[in-house]
């Protein structure tokens, strides 16, 4: 009898990453359904869910690419502000898409915009993780080194907890 590993590559990467996004649209499809009369209320779920989680977790991964950025000398940082930015202007207009389409027209304009907030978010993620594990590893790391990174870094209030202390590992201050 053969055994199955649930935990093998691409289950993994569809359990981790491709749900949460997922589930993520799919929640916020259903709030502008059930909300859709009242763009009050709309407006203020939506203000309390990016001051609460989204900001604080965009200035974190500002900062730590700043922090790296002054350990490792390497400026490769292009596509990586591209998508930084891209992100910070969707959370920004977000709330005017809400106005300006009605119905299914803004589920299909969320949808492409969502999409493409979906691939910069994990850019950049992968952009940071991959330069904390080059800094601990003192090489030019694979996908497969700094998985764990990645992943610890998209669970943003379980994460910070271990990332931090790595960092605080790899501060030239504590040593």
């Amino acid at each position: 009898m053969k055994s199955i590993n649930i935990l093998s590559g691409k289950s993994v990467f569809i359990k981790i990453v491709v749900f949460p996004y997922f589930f993520a649209f799919l929640l916020l499809c259903c709030c502008i359904g059930i909300i859709n009369n009242s763009m009050i209320i709309q407006k203020i779920i939506f203000s309390i869910i990016v001051f609460t989680f989204i900001f604080p977790y965009l200035i974190w991964l500002i900062m730590i690419n700043k922090f790296i950025r002054i350990i490792h000398k390497n400026n490769n940082e292009g596509k990586y502000i591209i998508s930084m930015i891209y992100c910070i202007i969707y959370i920004l207009f977000a709330p005017f898409i809400f106005q300006t389409y009605q119905g299914s027209d803004l589920i299909i304009t969320l949808l492409v915009f969502h999409f493409l907030a979906m691939i910069s978010s994990l850019y950049v993620i992968f952009h940071i993780a991959k330069k904390i594990c080059t800094i601990e590893y003192k090489r030019e790391v694979k996908i497969s080194d700094c998985i764990g990174t990645f992943v610890l870094l998209s669970l943003y209030p379980v994460g910070v907890f271990h990332i931090q202390k790595r960092l605080n590992k790899i501060n030239p201050k504590n040593k």
